[in-house]
């Protein structure tokens, strides 16, 4: 129960930061990173939340250059 608790929040997290990041302050991508690295602490042998914490990492990745491209032009 709670493994399923802390893999739906961290999904929401993530839609969450698709939907709002444009007009809300709180970054929800941080919150879901940081959700799923104290899932993993407590399941540590879980592969679902290391892929998700791969996929978030590559959100940040593409976001950061987005972020850079659109500063130079």
């Amino acid at each position: 129960m709670c493994y399923f608790y802390f893999e739906n929040l961290i999904k929401a997290y993530v839609i969450l930061h698709s939907v709002y990041s444009k007009r809300c302050k709180l970054n929800y991508l941080i919150l879901g990173e940081n959700l799923c690295n104290t899932g993993l602490r407590f399941f540590s042998k879980d592969i679902k939340l290391l892929h998700i914490l791969g996929y978030i990492y590559n959100i940040k990745k593409r976001t950061k250059i987005q972020l850079s491209i659109d500063d130079v032009a």
